[in-house]
């Protein structure tokens, strides 16, 4: 949404001034993010963070340390316990570089969802922390890091994919302006990796071209299989890629490429 905002032409940078804070959540911004708001946006001071309507703000971000594909979404608020749940143990964790669900306790989280208490049952651990559904990880300065949904992850031929691995690389291409990755059914592989493109004005991306970009930099599974080019990303009601409506074959039909 900021990009979207700071892209408008028809906005001067008069219409800037008097921007002193600017607050961004509960996502991993995009490569070249945080330069665009600071170059738009000289006084403004950026605080980042991370947090849900079930449990609150869990972690904050401040100016000085938010930076381009550093730092993440910042460490936990005073009295906010927030951890990784370990694949390998099932226990929670705050080590650093242990990949897996996020879960979050403090005193200010919901006790309920209101008339559904198998959905409540669901949400909580025996200790009542509260799972997220986010996959993250900390690293070594205690920053959390988030790596994408847990449902959102892509399994291709037995192997695990984010997509924010593949979303990451792409977004710095230069005739990329948007790009969304996420998993389609598929006979061969289960699912299959497919990207959702806006181009930039006056360009157009092949699949052959992406899966060349991506090869320098991803291991081969994680390349994707197919590609669909739009005039702009479906968003929810959040203003967030809906990746849902991309998967859909309504969306899929209407320009493709590939199928590799």
């Amino acid at each position: 949404m900021l990009m979207r905002i700071l892209d408008e032409a028809a906005l001067s940078p008069d219409t800037w001034r008097g921007v002193r804070t600017v607050q961004f959540w509960s996502t991993k911004s995009p490569p070249g993010f945080v330069e665009a708001v600071r170059e738009a946006l000289p006084e403004a001071q950026l605080m980042t963070g991370y947090g849900a309507t079930e449990f609150g703000p869990a972690t904050r971000l401040y100016d000085a340390d938010i930076r381009d594909g550093q730092g993440g979404v910042g460490r936990p608020v005073p009295a906010a316990f927030v951890a990784i749940i370990d694949p390998d143990n099932e226990q929670l964790s705050t080590a650093p570089g242990v990949t897996g669900e996020v879960a979050v306790r403090c005193p200010w989280q919901m006790s309920a969802y209101t008339g559904t208490p198998e959905e409540t049952r669901a949400a909580f651990l025996p200790t009542r922390e509260i799972l997220s559904g986010d996959i993250g990880e900390f690293d070594e300065s205690g920053c959390l890091h988030l790596r994408g949904r847990r449902k959102d992850i892509i399994i291709t031929g037995g192997e695990n994919v984010f997509p924010t691995e593949v979303e990451d690389v792409l977004a710095d291409h230069p005739n990329i302006r948007e790009v969304a990755v996420y998993g389609v059914d598929d006979d061969t592989w289960g699912e299959r990796i497919e990207v959702a493109i806006v181009a930039t004005p006056g360009s157009s991306v092949t699949l052959e071209e992406v899966r060349g970009y991506c090869r320098a930099h991803l291991a081969g599974f994680k390349l994707p299989r197919s590609l669909v080019q739009l005039p702009e990303l479906p968003l929810t009601s959040s203003l967030k890629v809906d990746k849902r409506a991309l998967a859909s074959d309504q969306s899929r039909a209407r320009v493709i490429h590939g199928g590799a």
